[in-house]
This record gives structure tokens, C-alpha cells and sequence, in this order.
């Protein structure tokens, strides 16, 4: 085989295993560390290679001599047995050419061309690489420098039939060929020898190096001091002989919740929580009290622990497994699970899957063979696993067809199919028809099906992936999580195979007996009175509050990964963040090595393997000082071109209207942050595809580039971002016949009560919850800087159409026209308009007395919801010839008027401010307008009064006149758009929530119905009192009655008032 006839197979097939998508490919000048892969891709690189191509390369020489794709297939075609190398084929000089390099297929001569042919090849492709040698840096990396000149040949070879001077490979710091790595260990020494070549990445990293070994100097000085007699694989985790004099395990001196501080006194927010285990955070206080008591009563060991049977049966409660079997560790929990399917089928072969890990028994640490027409039989791994431990192994590739149907056809061989549902390596990939196809298949055969939930379990669910996917397996295994802390592991599943510990059950008093022969299994330390005391606590607080443990958890997670990717696309870098619940995984083509230890150095604690975990302890603040720790980590990396960008346009910031900086001073100040959050819910009786309404709600959303957007504090600008508006879906369940209003009211308040971060890209939440046998409830909470209720209104009503399979007009945020909005504005003859209605307007407001008052933003506001009649309101509407609103606005207006409140302040109106162009821009254009005094007289009068202001106002809507008014808003009232019926159980209806927080004492948002009109009327429990707002409504209810008295068909009905509080 040539150069090409090598290339061609190599470079599609490296670009897949290191994760390139397809249309992407990898070049001759790519070196495979800078693309990102780590020595697990690296080790499954050399295994193709080497089962191909019968070479013996190995890791190391990728590490240390061998810097490009080119590379690679010079040496697999310089070590090609001779038999295999294809004698070159002539051409002609008269046809001198040289081949280009396609993104899928290479194609070189195989002859020396004329001048300007195969030298110019060569020649090109090795300046390139020397180019790329300081650009695509091997950052982490040091010893002897890169030649300023390389001989063409040395650099690039292949087979040439005639003799010819080579230079040799440079190979400076040469070292023993290294034996095949393990592909599941992490902690792979790296000897990169090439060393950065810019002076500046050269300073900066010294600078770097030098900083973080001094804040963490106690750390570094006791790994030091014990490194003679401390085998620790872990204190030389991913070593490059250029950046080890960082490379050391902080040393933890303290823990609590979700925090951690090293003995140097640094504090971090921890993301690893013990490689997944701490889901209740450091040392809760149920778990912490059980422990101290168990160890005050003494740790026995021999005796049983009387917490062992209840463990056993939450276990079995929360996942649905018959019997459970403890020991000690996930491993110990997978392999006592094999033996059990071994002994219980009579069959020897266990399959697993490429990218999976189960441990550290032998028979798992298996690798696929890369040789074509392979069986799919099992490779050992590297040193010190037997071949003969892995010989009745099969591993095929997780989520593949081809794998199932090779199951299917050894089947009456195959024990038991292990698998992680959904691979630590891989947190994206959730093959759950795969699971499904693999659970009936092993079903049909007789092959017991084992889950291996170590990770998974309790963390996606109560009931783990099992429950996720709706998928139950013969066997599961479990750890971390249970044991709250502890060592532990167990196994949990059917009644006939865990029959194979203990003989099966048996009473006393009769003539049974256990009836199955067991395996052999022991363990000194299983059930451990400790680990049982730890597990009882954690299980039990699992089943107590799953209902919102999970949902509050996942949501969190979803948006530190929705914040982080918006971050890696705003600082245009090669990452991305995937996640499986509150599992999450940083991952790019490119080595992130620098970009973890600048994580640390920043107070994020993440670990070498890069599994990362979120718990019940981290908080919103938590999730805001890991997005400014990454960007702390990005912008060094970034501006010295450890990071390179790939994104080469440049973004625009976007100076903020004057109608949306009113709700960006409130968004600003921490304590009034709440008071912007608007929204609600809308819930769909009986709904159950979920997934119909996350894609009805991301076609609605396409485009909304108002929503996706970062303000930056600084120079207060907003600035696009790219991507989409994600769409948790929560399951849960009620326990009743009946849905009830109070439990939609709680779900939509929880979606409500969480501020916007400051340096957020999304400016829209949107969750839905699949309640289970009741419907769908999709909850939108916007901030009121970036969206209005009249955009809320049309997204609302679009998504709606979406779902029931409507057509809907595309809707956008018109970025190009909110740029020069408010500047074409300030320049027409309507601005020049509208200041002559308002200056005198404003002067009047000005002139009046108004009595002061304070607020406390830390109390949390009341609400009063009331319905009265729709039929009641159109009717008088009708008669003064005034639109509903107006009619129940001056209403109010009057109330409050006669109130305990009357003279707080000014009484104002939202005003859309919408032309025919921004009709459905999702943004925030609303005009918040103030009402003059009201003259007394009867509600009739006033109403005509307030219809007549309403009509002058709204022709001067745009003018910003709260901007010029210097006495305070007291209330503001709303009509709000969006209008569903009320008398169909079937149809959507909306869910207001409760807010915490609003920006006036008082407001009342009023809903219009087919039958009712619902007041909600939010306020500040520290002026206000709830009888007057009960008062409030009487008036407006009397007032309404006696003006229908008059009418000749007079009908009303009372106002139904119910305080919410």
C-alpha cells in the first residue's frame, strides 16, 4: 500500500473516532492532541492502526515523536511489511501534476514529478506543518525546541522504490516504546516533547504556572513530600514534562454543601461532588446526624446492621427491583451482577460496549478489535489483563444496529448484556429505542439484561435511567449515590437471579428451604454499618422529596449548560457543554487541560476524568459564579491563543431603548432583580406529547435574537448570541382524581421566583411539565428588559397554533430596526408631537402632593385574585360607548381613590407602542403611561373621562414620559392580551403564578375570558394591608351593580374573591 492508499482509509476513519461530524474531516497538518483527543481517543486510534495495518505503534509515540496526520501515515507506510506495499504506479513527466487534498480522499503521486510537481507537494505540505508546528501549538509540552528548517524528507515520507538520503525522524528525547495503554484510564503520563514556540503563550504560561503553584503551595509541597511511598495515580494524572510543575491533587481540608476548601485556604464551588457521589452536597445534615450516631453506638462488623433490611427495601421501593445483594464498590457491584447472570443462564459470554466503563474487573477491560471481519470478540485492554480474561467477551458499539443483530445471533451464548444507558464519556448520546430494541431482544433469548446505574442511578430520577427511559432491567447496579458519602455497591433486580446469593427465601415454622445453588460471594466490609446508616438517610430524603428534588435539580443544570455553551459561542471557542440531568461533561475537538486548571484557579473544582456533577446544594448564585469563573478562565486563553477562535465575524453590540432601560435598572439591583420576571403558564388538559410542544415553542422562538442576547454591564449594550431557547421537560405526578388550580399556581411561581443572571444569553425560560395522567404545563418566564407582554402575548398565541398543527407567521426580533428605533424616533415629527401633548401633561403630575413612602423589596408581595362577569362589563362598556378596559380601569382608578391608598403616588398604563412592523417582534417596546387625576362623579362619567385620556395617550404612546416625571408610580393596571376560553375543561387556559416581586406597590393585570374577567392583583404587603384590597374589589363590585341597576335588563354577577397570600 502507498501513502494515498493508506491515507484514504485513515483519515475518514480517525476523523470518526475522534468525533468529527459529518462534512468535517481531518487535514494532513491536524495533530490529534490539539484536535482534542485524549488518550483514551489516542489509544483507539493506535488500536485501528495497529489491527489494520499489523504495525506496532503506540500511544506514546503519538505523545512524543509523532505531531501530525501526515506523520502517522508515513510511519504506518515506512513499518508496512514489504509484502503489503503496493509498487508505485508510472506517469508521465509531460503531465506533471500535483493532487489536491479533499476534504474525504487524499491523493499524492506516486512518482517524483517535474519541477513543481512532487517536490512542490512535499515542499508544501512541510512548510505548512512547520507553520502549524508554533500556530497548532502542543500546549502542554516541553524539551527540546522545534528546528527553524526541517529536510522536506524527514518530515513527510512514504515508500520509494529508489534509493534515496533520508534525514532521520527527529525523535529528540527518545524513550522505550511504551505497551498499549488502557483505553479506561485517565491518568495516562503524557511526555509531550514539543514545546510552545510563541514568546508570549511562553511568558504567560511561566506567569501562570508560577501563580497557581503559589496559591496552592501546601497541596504541591505534600504530594512532593509523600510521592516515595504513595503509589498515587492520580498526583500524576495527564503528565507533560512541560506543565508539571502544576500538575498536583489539591488537598481538601473542609467541605460543606456544595463547597470545598483546600489547605491552603482557597474555596471552591465543586463540580465533581465526589465523581458523582455527594447528590445531596457535602455533608448534609440528615445524612451528617446518622453518622455520628451510628459511630457513637460503635461499628461492628460481623454482626448485622439493623439499617440493612430497610435499605434494602427503599431500594426496592424506589426502583422496582424484587431483592437487592450489597458490597462495596461499582465494581464489585457489576462483577457479583455477571457471575449472577452466568450462574443463572448457564451461558459464559458477557457483551458490552465500546466507550462504556464498568470497573475494573478484568473480563470488562476489553477493547474491540479494529481488524476487518472480526468477530467482535474482546481484546485485553493493555498490561496486566490476560487476553485469557477477556476471551469470552464480546464489545460492540453502543447504539449501533449492527450490534443488536449480533446479539441476536449468538444469543443462546451470551450471559448478559451490560450497559451504561447512557455512557459518563458520552452524556449526549441517549439511545433509548436502541435500549428499547436490546431489552426485548434479550428478553426473547433469555440473556439477562444488566444496567450498570452506578452513575446514573438517583441521579436522573428516583428510579434512575430506568425510570428516565421506561425501560426495566433484569439486573442494575448501583454505588455512589447510595451510600450519601460512604463506600458501597449492590446489586439489585429479579427475585430467580439474586436467588442465586442466599438459596431464594424461606420462612421459619414450616418445612421450606432455599431451592437455588448460590454463587460464591463475600465481602468483610459489605453492609457496613456506616455505609447502611448513610444509605437509610439518603434514600429515605430521596422518597421524600423526589417530586421536586429532581425537577429543581435538572433545571439548574440545564441552565449553567445553556449559559455556558451561549459563553463558548460568544468568545467564539471550540466547546460545548452536554448533559444527562445533572451529569454534564465539558467537550471540544481541542485539549481543554490548560482550561480545566484555569477552572481551578478561578474556584471551580473539576477533576481529571472530567465527569461533572451538580447537587441539591449548589444554588442559582452557585451556577452564576461558575459562568464567571469560565469566563475567567476563557479570556487569557483566548487573547494568547491557547483557545483559537473560529468564528471570525464580528458581533454588534446594541445600545438599549429607553423603554427597555427603565426594566434594566430594576434587573440591576439585586433586591428589585424579581420584579422583572413576567410570564406565567399555559396548561393543556390531557396533553401528553411533550415533545410536540418543545418544537412547537422552538419554532416559535427561531429567530429571536432579542432573547438571545447578553448585556453587558460594563459598557450597557446588548449583544447577540447564537443558538435556541431550550425546553426542559419535567415529569411528575399528582396525587389526585382532580387538577387542581393551587398546584399550577406552584409550579408556574417556582419558573418565576428565579432571576435572570446578569450576564445571562437568554433572556426567555421556558420549561414543561408532563404531569402524568392530567396534561401539559408550559411555563414561559421572560425578562421584562428583553420581552413585553404584548410579545409574550403572540408568542403564546403562536405556540399554541404550533401544537394544535396551525399554521403561524414567523415571528422575529427585527434587530436591524430595534438598532435605530429610538434615534429615528427622537427625529421625526412625532417625537416633536408628542412632547408638546406631554410637557404640560407632566408639569400638572409634578404639581401635585403625593405621600411618601418606603418599600421593603425583601418581602415578598401578596396577591387577591377576583372574577366578575364578562357579560356584566361589555354591557355597560356597551351603553358608554368605551371599551371594556376602560370601563374597568376607571373603576379602579375610582376605588383607589376612596382607599386607604389613595395620594401614594401616580396611577399608570402599559402601553404596547406597536406599529404594523413590529406587530410580532418578540421585545420589550411597551410604554408605561401615566393617568392624569380622575374627576368625581359617577363610574359612568369616569369612565368616559378615562376613554377619552386613553385615546390621547395611545396616539402619543412612544413619548417616555416616566423618564421626565420625578414623582413615584404607585399602580399600574394591565389588560393583558392574551384571552382563552374559560368554559372549556378540554381547551389550554393560562396560569398566572404568584410573583414574588413586582416593580409597583400595586398591580393588577387583568384577564379577559369567555364568561369571566379575572383580576390579579399583586402588592406590597409591608403598605398595603389585604383588607383594602378586599375593599378595593367591593368597590369596584358595588360601584359595577349599581350601574347596572339602571340599565333595563340589568344582570351582574358578585365577584368572586378569593386572596391568594
Amino acid at each position: 500500500m502507498n501513502f494515498d492508499q493508506i491515507a484514504s482509509e485513515v483519515v475518514p476513519r480517525l476523523s470518526k473516532i475522534i468525533g468529527l461530524v459529518e462534512g468535517e474531516t481531518l487535514l494532513l497538518e491536524d495533530s490529534l492532541l490539539d484536535m482534542g483527543a485524549d488518550s483514551l481517543i489516542l489509544i483507539k486510534c493506535v488500536d485501528f492502526i495497529n489491527d489494520r495495518y499489523g504495525v506496532s505503534l503506540t500511544a506514546a509515540q503519538l505523545y512524543e515523536e509523532i505531531g501530525s496526520v501526515g506523520e502517522i501515515i508515513d510511519t504506518i507506510a515506512r513499518q508496512l511489511p514489504s509484502e503489503r506495499i503496493a509498487p508505485p504506479a508510472p506517469v508521465s513527466a509531460a503531465a506533471p501534476s500535483v493532487a489536491r487534498v479533499a476534504p474525504a480522499v487524499l491523493t499524492r503521486p506516486a512518482e517524483p514529478l517535474v519541477a513543481g510537481g512532487r517536490e512542490m507537494l512535499i515542499h508544501t505540505i512541510v512548510q505548512s506543518q512547520i507553520e502549524l508546528m508554533g500556530k497548532h501549538l502542543q500546549l502542554l509540552g516541553a524539551g527540546a525546541s522545534v528546528p527553524a528548517a526541517v529536510p522536506v524528507i524527514a518530515s513527510l515520507r512514504y515508500p520509494d522504490p529508489r534509493p534515496t538520503a533520508r534525514a532521520p525522524l527527529q525523535q529528540p528525547d527518545a524513550a522505550p516504546a511504551v505497551e498499549r495503554e488502557d483505553r479506561f484510564n485517565v491518568f495516562n503520563a503524557r511526555k509531550q516533547t514539543q514545546k510552545i514556540a510563541d514568546p508570549q503563550q511562553q511568558q504567560y504560561l511561566a506567569r501562570y504556572m508560577e501563580a497557581y503553584s503559589q496559591k496552592h503551595s501546601s497541596s504541591k509541597a505534600g504530594t512532593d513530600q509523600y510521592r516515595p511511598v504513595l503509589a498515587d495515580n492520580r498526583a500524576s494524572a495527564g503528565f507533560r514534562a512541560g506543565t508539571k510543575e502544576i500538575l498536583f491533587p489539591l488537598l481538601a481540608d473542609r467541605t460543606d454543601g456544595a463547597q470545598l476548601w483546600d489547605i491552603d485556604g482557597n474555596r471552591f464551588i465543586d463540580i465533581t461532588m465526589g465523581f458523582g457521589v455527594h447528590l445531596l452536597g457535602h455533608g448534609p445534615e440528615c445524612v451528617k446526624s446518622k453518622l455520628l450516631e451510628q459511630v457513637q453506638t460503635g461499628i461492628p462488623i460481623g454482626p448485622q446492621s439493623p439499617l440493612a433490611g430497610r435499605v434494602a427495601a427503599l431500594i426496592s421501593e424506589l426502583t422496582g427491583h424484587q431483592r437487592v445483594v450489597f458490597c462495596n464498590s461499582g465494581t464489585e457491584a457489576t462483577m457479583t451482577a455477571v457471575r449472577l447472570a452466568r450462574a443463572h443462564t448457564g451461558r459464559p459470554k458477557i457483551v458490552l460496549f465500546s466507550e462504556s466503563y464498568h470497573g475494573t474487573f478484568d473480563g470488562f477491560l476489553a477493547r474491540a478489535s479494529s481488524a476487518r471481519g472480526d468477530d467482535a470478540s474482546g481484546i485485553s485492554v493493555g498490561r496486566g489483563i490476560e487476553q485469557s480474561s477477556v476471551d469470552d467477551t464480546l464489545v460492540l458499539e453502543y447504539g449501533d444496529p449492527k450490534s443488536l443483530q449480533i446479539i441476536r445471533e449468538r444469543a443462546s451464548e451470551i450471559a448478559v448484556v451490560i450497559v451504561e444507558p447512557v455512557q459518563s464519556r458520552h452524556p449526549a448520546l441517549q439511545p433509548q429505542e436502541f435500549l428499547a430494541q436490546l431489552r426485548e431482544i434479550t428478553r426473547d433469548t433469555g440473556v439477562v439484561f444488566l444496567w450498570d446505574e452506578v452513575i446514573t442511578g438517583f441521579r436522573i430520577a428516583a428510579g434512575g435511567a430506568q425510570e428516565h427511559f421506561g425501560i426495566r432491567a433484569d439486573l442494575a447496579a448501583y454505588g455512589k449515590i447510595v451510600g450519601g458519602g460512604m463506600p458501597i455497591g449492590l446489586v439489585a433486580g429479579d427475585a430467580a437471579i439474586l436467588d442465586g446469593i442466599d438459596g431464594g427465601t424461606w420462612q421459619y415454622g414450616d418445612q421450606s428451604a432455599p431451592q437455588t445453588e448460590p454463587i460464591f460471594f463475600a465481602g468483610t466490609f459489605s453492609k457496613h454499618p456506616l455505609a447502611m446508616a448513610a444509605a437509610v438517610q439518603t434514600l429515605e430524603h430521596i422518597k421524600q422529596h423526589a417530586s421536586t428534588l429532581y425537577r429543581d435539580l435538572n433545571r439548574l443544570t440545564q441552565d449553567l449548560v445553556d449559559r455556558s455553551n451561549a459563553l463558548f459561542v460568544r468568545y467564539d471557542v471550540e466547546m460545548r457543554v452536554e448533559h444527562f440531568g445533572s451529569l454534564f461533561r465539558y467537550v471540544s475537538k481541542r485539549n481543554l487541560d490548560l482550561f480545566f486548571s484555569h477552572l481551578l484557579f478561578n474556584g471551580v473544582f473539576v477533576w481529571e476524568g472530567r465527569n461533572c456533577f451538580l447537587s441539591t446544594a449548589h444554588t442559582d448564585a452557585d451556577v452564576d459564579a461558575i459562568l464567571l469563573a469560565t469566563e475567567e478562565a476563557l479570556k487569557p486563553l483566548v487573547q494568547h491563543g491557547f483557545l483559537p477562535s473560529t468564528v471570525t465575524q464580528t458581533a454588534v453590540g446594541r445600545v438599549p431603548t429607553v423603554w427597555e432601560q427603565r426594566f434594566i435598572k430594576l434587573w440591576q439591583t439585586p433586591q428589585r432583580a424579581l420584579s422583572v420576571n413576567i410570564g406565567g403558564g399555559i396548561f393543556f388538559p390531557g396533553a401528553t406529547d411533550s415533545r410536540a410542544l418543545v418544537e412547537a415553542l422552538g419554532k416559535a422562538t427561531q429567530g429571536a435574537a432579542a432573547l438571545l442576547a447578553r448585556l453587558d454591564a460594563n459598557d450597557q449594550l446588548w449583544w447577540p448570541v447564537q443558538g435556541e431557547i431550550s425546553v426542559p421537560v419535567v415529569e411528575l405526578t399528582f396525587h389526585g382524581d382532580t387538577m387542581t388550580q393551587a398546584y399550577l399556581d406552584e409550579l408556574v411561581a417556582s419558573e418565576q421566583q428565579m432571576a435572570f443572571a446578569l450576564e445571562g444569553d437568554r433572556q426567555l425560560r421556558a420549561t414543561v411539565f408532563a404531569i402524568k395522567s392530567h396534561g401539559l404545563l408550559l411555563c414561559l418566564t421572560a425578562n421584562h428588559a428583553a420581552c413585553d407582554g404584548a410579545a409574550l402575548a403572540v408568542l403564546s398565541e403562536q405556540v399554541m397554533r404550533l401544537h394544535k398543527g396551525e399554521r403561524a407567521e414567523r415571528l422575529s426580533s427585527q434587530l436591524p430596526l430595534l438598532q435605530t428605533l429610538e434615534s429615528d424616533y427622537r427625529a421625526s415629527t412625532q417625537f416633536a408631537s408628542d412632547q408638546a401633548f406631554w410637557t404640560p401633561r407632566l408639569a400638572t403630575l409634578q404639581c401635585q402632593t403625593y405621600r411618601p413612602f418606603e418599600r421593603d423589596w425583601q418581602q415578598a408581595s401578596g396577591r387577591y385574585e377576583a372574577t366578575l362577569s364578562r357579560q356584566a362589563v361589555s354591557t355597560l362598556a356597551r351603553q358608554q360607548k368605551v371599551t371594556p378596559f376602560a370601563w374597568v380601569l376607571a373603576g379602579f382608578a375610582r376605588a383607589l381613590c376612596q382607599s386607604p391608598m389613595a395620594g401614594y403616588g401616580v396611577l399608570a398604563v402599559p402601553f404596547g407602542n406597536r406599529s404594523q412592523h413590529t406587530r410580532t417582534t418578540l421585545c420589550q417596546l411597551t410604554n408605561l403611561l401615566p393617568l392624569l387625576p380622575i374627576e368625581e362623579g359617577t363610574l359612568a362619567s369616569e369612565a368616559l373621562h378615562v376613554s377619552t385620556q386613553l385615546t390621547s395617550l395611545s396616539a402619543h404612546a412612544a413619548y417616555p414620559a416616566l423618564a421626565q416625571l420625578q414623582v413615584p408610580v404607585f399602580a399600574s393596571i394591565n389588560w393583558e392580551p392574551v384571552e382563552l376560553p374559560d368554559n372549556n375543561e378540554t381547551a389550554p387556559r393560562l396560569i398566572y403564578g404568584l410573583r414574588r416581586c413586582t416593580e409597583f406597590a400595586l398591580e393588577i393585570n387583568i384577564y379577559g375570558g369567555a364568561d369571566l374577567i379575572t383580576f390579579a392583583v399583586d402588592f406590597d404587603r409591608t403598605l398595603i394591608e389585604p383588607a383594602d384590597i378586599k375593599t378595593l374589589l367591593d368597590v369596584v363590585q358595588a360601584d359595577t351593580a349599581t350601574a347596572l341597576e339602571s340599565l333595563t335588563h340589568p344582570h351582574v354577577e358578585r365577584l368572586n374573591l378569593e386572596p391568594v397570600l
